[in-house]
């Protein structure tokens, strides 16, 4: 009920607009007429009863003139038939009562209490000789009869002009509003659909029609901007995603071999220990001799030989296992469903074969071999760490043994490391707190007699293991 009451569509508040300008006109007029009306009553009600008075005083001034009461009486009688004549009487020129009648169900007493009567006094006069007064006394049923009838006729006209008003509002809502509910849809029509190609149709000339071609421009408007939006969103979008692909190669490859580098090589070693059932076989190479390179040759070659090394490796492995550059001269292989130890050698020696092969770097000939180790996954180790570790170890067995060559890992490899790590670390501590002691040891000539010279020791004298002596 306060939805259709509620004034929230332009329909309803031009309606409602008609609506109140009809009724308060009508109010008006009504309120006008109403009282014109009121005051012609009474008007009207006093020159009749004027009228009447006038009428009888000849008739009855010739009664008066002869003293005949009954025929005063006869004459005054028939003015109580009127329903709004309370009283009639005829006094002399002294005002003393001849005749005094009185309608049905009235007295004097009534007369005396009731004060909003109308009194008409007329003077019985014979040749300009005053010889009474006739008196007519009415109350107020004459004009409230008039009221009433007025009232319905107001009523019945305030309906009718209600019923015409709501008819022509709403036949003149429909004629004015059409245009503009025809472009409020229009618009809800582009905003749900986001179809800026439909176009308003201009239904007339006037101030709603140039509003309908003001908004078609501004369609056309929209449209192009939008056109424009879209052409700069997909090349945006398409900037992007070639950023995005540069991202990702910039995250992801090396810059200088155009290989994966050392972040995809960890993720990529990740990804394929989460697989169930997978092996692998994983291997370091540290290339020998490129510092030498470098330091004789400049960076410019040492980069175009990890170039060179870069495809020579790649070429001695299947496309689906991956090379990457760990950083400086190291690379790192992963050889997917390999895990003996026969087919990791194959591989292995042919890449220590490629190595071996000359190289020519603007016009210089170089040569490289590879320190490399060799790793199997699940049999070596369970983790990332554990795996490169061990491959680590492996490579540089490879290297303390005279480099060109590939060592497997054993965990033989791993123990003796733990072993030189500890030593390395209880040396420290032993310089730290003066562990070591010098020995002279004399030397003999070869007669066995006389002692020319001495050599200086250094002994280690352990907490735990005593005297050592290397």
């Amino acid at each position: 009920m306060k939805n259709i009451f509620s004034l929230d569509t332009i329909s309803k508040k031009l309606l409602f607009i008609l609506m109140s300008v009809a009724l308060v006109s009508t109010v008006t007029v009504t309120l006008v007429f109403s009282a014109y009306e009121l005051t012609s009553a009474k008007r009207e009600q006093v020159q009749s009863l004027q009228s009447l008075s006038d009428m009888l005083s000849p008739n009855i001034t010739a009664a008066v003139l002869f003293d005949d009461q009954e025929t005063i009486k006869e004459l005054i009688k028939p003015v109580l038939l009127r329903a709004d004549i309370l009283s009639v009487s005829v006094t002399n020129i002294e005002n003393q009562v001849l005749v005094q009648l009185f309608a049905k169900n009235v007295s004097q007493d009534n007369l005396n209490n009731n004060t909003d009567l109308n009194n008409i006094s007329t003077l019985l006069s014979l040749d300009n000789q005053g010889y009474g007064y006739l008196t007519i006394i009415a109350d107020n049923s004459y004009i409230e009869d008039r009221i009433a009838f007025y009232i319905k006729f107001l009523l019945f006209l305030l309906l009718s002009t209600f019923a015409v008003s709501l008819f022509l509002s709403l036949f003149l809502q429909r004629k004015f509003l059409s245009p503009i509910l025809y472009l409020a849809d229009t618009a809800d029509k582009i905003t749900t659909s986001h179809d800026y190609s439909l176009r308003a149709k201009q239904h007339s000339k006037d101030e709603i029609g140039q509003l309908a071609t003001c908004f078609n421009s501004m369609l056309d408007t929209i449209e192009q901007r939008e056109s424009v939006l879209e052409s700069q969103v997909k090349s945006r979008t398409e900037a992007l995603e070639n950023a995005n692909i540069q991202l990702h190669e910039f995250a992801y490859q090396d810059g200088l071999t155009d290989l994966p580098n050392r972040r995809y090589f960890y993720k990529k070693l990740q990804s394929m220990l989460d697989v169930d059932d997978m092996h692998f076989a994983l291997i370091f190479i540290d290339l020998d001799g490129f510092k030498e390179i470098n330091d004789t040759l400049g960076h410019d070659h040492g980069d175009l030989l990890l170039h060179q090394v870069a495809k020579r490796l790649r070429n001695c492995v299947r496309g689906n296992d991956t090379v990457a550059r760990l950083g400086g001269d190291e690379f790192t292989l992963i050889i997917e469903g390999i895990n003996d130890v026969e087919r990791a050698s194959e591989i292995a020696e042919k890449i220590k074969q490629s190595l071996m092969q000359c190289i020519s770097i603007n016009g210089a000939q170089v040569y490289v071999t590879g320190s490399i180790g060799l790793t199997f996954y699940p049999a070596d180790g369970r983790s990332v760490e554990d795996l490169v570790r061990h491959a680590d170890q492996a490579m540089y067995l490879s290297k303390s043994k005279g480099r060109n060559r590939y060592e497997f890992f054993s965990y033989i490899i791993e123990e003796q490391a733990i072993e030189k790590r500890k030593i390395i670390e209880e040396i420290r501590v032993a310089l730290r707190e003066d562990q070591f002691v010098l020995y002279y040891q004399p030397i003999f000539d070869l007669d066995g007699i006389n002692v020319s010279k001495a050599e200086a020791l250094i002994r280690w004298l352990h907490p735990q293991r005593g005297l050592i002596g290397y």
